[in-house]
């Protein structure tokens, strides 16, 4: 008898409902990662990151060139905001140099710093480093993406998210920057 086929809502509830997928769902999500359907992916891809499924991470981070603005945030975010994987930082820092979209411009530079600290590559955490400083000095940059530099550098340096700016604040105006957490910042890496 042919198994029902389940969404990633039913899968995701099955995984919070018992605390493990079934073999047959985990198929079922891994065809929902290899799939085209954006709403599906999506769901997936958070099922992934909240469940911490290690093994399917490779499968979705196939998608951080998705032609999708929003499937490349929520991975590059995910990636490095939330699970914290220091071999996407260089995909992040390619995004936040070339993606033409700011929102995952924006949400790659906020979330790098939470890697930094982990990358073995001793000129690419300076290249992080040294793109995170000339963002937040930027003068051609508008306030949310150096905000979201900001945080990133507060982020390495961890300062606990209650006590970091929140992201729409203007730094500078609105909320001071502290330089000496800034000068923190450039012992380490530059």
């Amino acid at each position: 008898m042919a198994q029902k086929w389940k969404s990633v809502k039913q899968i995701r509830d099955e995984y919070f409902d018992t605390g493990t997928i079934s073999p047959i769902s985990m198929a079922q999500l891994r065809e929902y990662l290899k799939g085209d359907n954006e709403d599906e992916l999506s769901r997936a891809i958070d099922l992934v990151t909240d469940a911490s499924l290690m093994n399917l991470v490779p499968l979705m981070a196939q998608h951080l060139d998705h032609e999708d603005w929003y499937i490349r945030e929520l991975l590059i975010g995910n990636l490095l905001g939330i699970l914290c994987l220091p071999e996407y930082a260089e995909k992040g820092l390619d995004m936040i140099e070339h993606d033409e979209d700011p929102g995952v411009r924006d949400l790659a530079l906020s979330n790098i710093g939470a890697v930094i600290n982990k990358i073995e590559d001793k000129e690419l955490k300076k290249k992080i480093a040294q793109k995170l400083i000339d963002v937040l000095y930027s003068e051609t940059e508008d306030h949310l993406t150096r905000s979201a530099s900001y945080v990133s550098i507060l982020k390495d340096l961890e300062v606990p998210a209650i006590k970091r700016p929140d992201i729409d604040l203007i730094i500078g105006k609105d909320y001071p920057i502290d330089e000496e957490k800034i000068e923190e910042f450039k012992k380490r890496y530059l």
